[in-house]
């Protein structure tokens, strides 16, 4: 009798455990469907381009923030404010795209800044570098980050911080406000 008893309790704890399981798999998926809705809602209200465009640079953002560890709100706020997810935008400096690479620094990365898949990776993949160097700055990291994308990661380092540049400044500053908008959008 102990057996049988230990024996159908541990079926009752396996499908205990594969119940939490699926719960689980349903709340992760439901979180990405989420985030996807976060993204492609903001990424709709200003693109050129409409709505399959749209939702292609919603699932691009998601699985390359998959593919470096980025926060893909981050992402967001910062392609948001570079280009307005705007492909075709370029800057006086000679940036170009969706996340505003200059070409010198995307065909270091290895990509391509004209096409929008290599632009968006690139762009997540210099993000993350950017990250990475700042690493050590704690809860500054990100912000660091954000500045060094847009003034570059020296001007960060000779300041130490954010440097004292009127365009920096407003840049981080929009990204974050950018930011709390979709964290709050999320629900957060």
């Amino acid at each position: 009798m102990f057996r049988r008893i230990s024996i159908l309790s541990l079926m009752g704890i396996i499908m205990l455990m594969s119940s939490v399981t699926a719960l689980a798999n349903v709340e992760k998926n439901n979180q990405s469907d989420l985030y996807y809705q976060v993204i492609y809602n903001d990424i709709v209200e200003r693109s050129p381009m409409g709505p399959e465009w749209s939702a292609w640079m919603a699932q691009t953002i998601l699985y390359y923030s998959g593919q470096y560890k980025m926060d893909p709100l981050l992402v967001t706020a910062l392609f948001h404010q570079e280009s307005g997810f705007n492909m075709a935008a370029r800057s006086r400096t000679g940036a170009v795209g969706i996340a505003q690479l200059q070409p010198e620094t995307a065909a270091g990365l290895g990509f391509d800044p004209t096409d929008p898949a290599q632009n968006i990776e690139g762009g997540i993949k210099y993000l993350s570098a950017q990250l990475a160097g700042f690493s050590q700055s704690g809860d500054w990291a990100p912000t660091y980050a954000i500045a060094a994308y847009n003034a570059g990661a020296s001007a960060v380092g000779k300041y130490q911080g954010v440097p004292p540049y009127s365009e920096t400044q407003n840049h981080v500053n929009r990204v974050a406000e950018i930011y709390e908008q979709l964290e709050k959008a999320m629900g957060y």
